[in-house]
């Protein structure tokens, strides 16, 4: 290839990726608004113990729903754009069947233990016998969830952006905020807020389907079953499950600890700086999204070269694009969270500027894992992820009974 040819190349790619980030950043910021309006709700309608009580299942939710998918989603949106740029259309099919196989009976499973052991989870763990109730409707989303999960990285195999949105970002968040308003007017509180989430899992799940029967008809009539290709995906997934358990565990370790060492009020009130810090990987989580498939088709085709230049410029972005924001929320942290949530949430000022601070590492650090899991070198990317984990476990136990929320 000249380097006229490697040039255009390259512009090819990045605009496919500026395209498909400019598309998820939308449909991400619209969807973290109306996760992030879901929690103001909460937060002015239950106050901090009861947002806190949410905090906590949410919590549990998302570390449940890691070991549902058993690392999963990269799996099947890895093994789509493979076999895709391979031109198998039986193997794309059987990714997706495959996947369903394996997580369903595992999703099920779970859901019954959390309901089962609800009290002796919410008793023993965090001394909060108010949480059993919440976490048993919680419990009763996770199937739904982890179907429209599989449907999801279907479609970003796909590249199917904009179809991704309007199921997960837009449908989904959507009928969860307008079903958590409506069932705390009628009265459900906390409770309300798990039922919202059983309803808007259906609803993406529904919409995903939709979409992904439309983008790829063939893979309801069409699917390569073998046991060699679950094989195949167990193998490449499986350190990616922990690397996503260890992942999950690191961003809810402070709110779970909180939750033995302090009261579900402080819980609420550290939770209050957690989600505007969060907002700080809006542009990484844009532009990781479609730059993985990308980077598994220029591995297939052994476009190194393309490779290298595009980590370089999305690296770049990121940064830039983050920085400003992250000044904002250092500068007027106080001013954010009392218009947002209230002064009683004031004190989340200190945590607030010290959870930016470590996002914006996390940015700084760029595209790292993706670049490691789209290159198959998922054992490195849960070696990564170990460090990480464990650095965050051991300084939050000795700061959090220490200095409480801000230790966190």
């Amino acid at each position: 290839m000249g380097f006229e040819d490697h040039l255009d190349s390259i512009k090819g790619r990045l605009k496919e990726v500026t395209k498909g980030a400019t598309i998820i950043f939308i449909g991400l910021a619209l969807g973290r608004i109306s996760a992030f309006a879901t929690r103001l709700l909460l937060a002015r309608f239950v106050g901090a113990e009861g947002y806190g009580l949410f905090s906590l299942a949410i919590a549990i939710f998302n570390i449940i729903t890691v070991f549902s998918m058993i690392g999963f989603p990269i799996g099947i949106a890895r093994f789509i754009a493979f076999y895709r740029a391979k031109e198998d259309i039986g193997k794309v099919s059987g990714t997706i069947f495959s996947s369903l196989k394996m997580t369903l009976p595992i999703g099920v499973t779970l859901t019954l233990l959390i309901i089962i052991f609800s009290q002796k989870i919410s008793v023993l763990l965090f001394h909060e016998p108010k949480l059993s109730p919440i976490l048993k409707v919680f419990a009763l989303a996770i199937p739904f969830y982890m179907i429209a999960v599989v449907f999801i990285s279907a479609l970003r195999g796909f590249k199917a952006i904009k179809e991704k949105v309007l199921a997960e970002d837009i449908f989904g968040q959507i009928t969860k905020l307008s079903f958590v308003l409506c069932f705390l007017f009628l009265g459900f509180g906390v409770k309300g807020a798990g039922y919202a989430y059983i309803i808007g899992s259906g609803v993406t799940l529904i919409v995903a389907f939709h979409y992904l029967n439309k983008t790829f008809p063939a893979f309801l009539r069409k699917s390569t079953k073998n046991e060699s290709m679950m094989i195949a995906l167990l193998t490449y997934s499986w350190p990616l499950f922990f690397a996503d358990l260890i992942n999950q565990i690191r961003v809810q370790i402070g709110t779970l600890l909180l939750g033995y060492f302090v009261t579900s009020s402080e819980v609420g009130i550290f939770n209050a700086a957690f989600p505007i810090s969060q907002l700080l990987l809006l542009f990484l989580l844009s532009l990781n999204y479609i730059f993985m498939p990308t980077l598994t088709e220029l591995l297939a085709t052994h476009k190194m070269r393309d490779i290298n230049r595009m980590y370089k410029i999305v690296a770049k972005w990121s940064f830039y694009l983050t920085f400003p924001c992250f000044l904002v929320i250092i500068t007027f942290s106080k001013q954010i969270l009392g218009v947002l949530f209230g002064s009683a949430y004031i004190d989340a000022s200190l945590p607030l500027q010290i959870l930016s601070l470590g996002f914006l590492t996390v940015v700084i650090v760029g595209s790292t894992g993706t670049l490691m899991v789209a290159a198959a070198k998922t054992k490195a990317y849960l070696i990564f992820e170990l460090v990480g984990i464990t650095n965050n476990i051991i300084f939050n136990l000795l700061f959090i009974p220490r200095w409480g929320i801000t230790g966190a």
